[in-house]
């Protein structure tokens, strides 16, 4: 069963495009399911990027989940869901701005 207390999420950016980059850690090995959700409210309205898979996690190692590239201008609102899974059950959610 994984502990959430030994689990580390995060965001980072990568290359001229921005796109956002999500990682995962776990201080313990496991195989876990992740569900990842991107908000961008804009002027023109509202869009969703919805991705989900399954990682293998060895202990202390970093894996990287998926790489979404979003388009900002300075007034859009932009935010990142994702959420760690075990079966059926949520380990845990962790929710981010999107960086500029």
């Amino acid at each position: 069963m994984i502990d959430s207390q030994v689990l580390e999420v995060w965001l980072e950016t990568e290359g001229a495009a921005r796109a956002l980059v999500p990682y995962v850690r776990s201080a313990e090995p496991a195989t876990a399911g992740w569900r990842l959700r991107l908000t961008r409210e804009h002027r023109g309205g509202r869009s969703d990027i919805r991705q989900s898979g399954t990682v293998s996690l060895a202990a202390g190692v970093p894996r990287r989940l998926s790489s979404t590239a979003v388009g900002r201008e300075h007034a859009d609102r932009c935010s990142v869901e994702i959420e760690i899974t075990e079966g059926d059950r949520t380990v845990r959610t962790y929710r981010f701005e999107c960086p500029r």
